[in-house]
């Protein structure tokens, strides 16, 4: 028990690193559900935006408070950290945005909680299939062609 305290202390900044940043994730991913709810499938580029703006000020103060533990809360330090922090997570942004959108757009991780309705079909054909209808089976007796 004692050599598992000892490693909690030692690791204590990255685990709650990993804590925290799963957290954001899922702040994210909520977030954006929400929005693209309200605003509609059109517009679904704007919600993602607006939930990576929520998800980093949630990661921000989350990270400034319990992860690095920064009790400053002064203008010019607090100004100098969010740029340097907002600049690290632009690349997340530009990486996440795609990857995201596809996943929503799919219905690949909630499937049976959207509605089928809701989500528009893929344009072009994606299927293995074609998507012509088949011909009508001819009906033949037996014995006649």
């Amino acid at each position: 028990m004692k050599k598992i305290k000892e490693l909690l202390i030692k690791y204590k900044e990255l685990i709650t690193y990993v804590i925290f940043g799963v957290l954001t994730t899922v702040v994210n991913f909520a977030a954006f559900w929400i929005i693209d709810r309200i605003l509609g499938d059109s517009l679904y580029l704007i919600s993602n935006a607006i939930a990576w703006v929520i998800a980093v000020a949630f990661a921000y103060v989350t990270n400034k408070i319990w992860v690095f533990e920064s009790k400053s809360w002064a203008p010019k330090l607090v100004l100098k950290e969010v740029c340097e922090f907002v600049a690290a997570r632009l690349f997340s942004f530009s990486a996440g945005s795609p990857g995201r959108s596809l996943t929503f757009r799919t219905r690949i991780i909630f499937p049976a909680s959207l509605p089928a309705g809701r989500w528009p079909r893929p344009t072009g054909d994606c299927s293995l299939r074609s998507r012509r209808p088949r011909p009508a089976a001819r009906r033949t007796q037996r014995g006649r062609a």
